[in-house]
């Protein structure tokens, strides 16, 4: 039997990186119910330890939400976990950049033992850039440390799909947890 495909959308929070574009309060809930009405029911919408701004926006966001799962994302840190659920939204947090995630698991841990009833989404940033045998024992880490969806970002946009395809199979085989992609298309592998 084939899972269901489920859409993230992150246009909310990524959007915001774009050159010279930067949406209102009120245009972010204008997209976020424009998405709702075109079935989307998973969102990023935010990055709310930026700035207070994006605070009031995820909570606005989650007072509108009925039946959606929004998240904020935020750094793999306390800080940002406890901003993140200040919010009324679920956790999205990303690895350091520098690959080292010892302390990200212990804010994972963190975000589960505090916020039991939020779903935690843990991004292993970049996955193009490990071994496959070391996304294995980072996503076993994660989901062990409560990780209730793994983000399986190609974030410099360089997996072609057929590598992409085989990292996203092999993570799935070896936990039991959500598997999301997030592909970025810097050089066209994407689409």
């Amino acid at each position: 039997m084939r899972s269901a495909i489920q859409i993230m959308d992150d246009t909310l929070r990524e959007g915001m990186q774009t050159p010279r574009v930067m949406f209102t309060k009120q245009e972010k809930l204008l997209i976020f119910k424009r998405m709702l009405e075109a079935g989307v029911r998973r969102f990023i919408v935010s990055y709310p330890s930026a700035h207070i701004s994006e605070v009031e926006v995820t909570k606005a966001i989650v007072e509108e939400a009925k039946d959606a799962m929004v998240f904020g994302l935020g750094r793999a840190i306390k800080q940002d976990v406890d901003i993140i659920a200040s919010t009324g939204a679920n956790i999205a947090i990303h690895l350091p950049f520098d690959g080292k995630y010892e302390k990200a698991l212990e804010s994972c841990r963190y975000a589960k033992d505090r916020y039991p009833e939020k779903q935690l989404a843990v991004a292993l940033v970049d996955v193009g850039s490990y071994s496959l045998e070391n996304l294995v024992e980072m996503a076993r880490a994660f989901e062990k440390s409560g990780a209730d969806i793994l983000e399986l970002p190609d974030t410099t946009g360089s997996l072609n799909p057929s590598k992409y395809r085989k990292i996203i199979k092999k993570i799935k085989r070896e936990v039991s947890c959500m598997i999301t992609a997030h592909c970025h298309n810097d050089k066209g592998l994407a689409v």
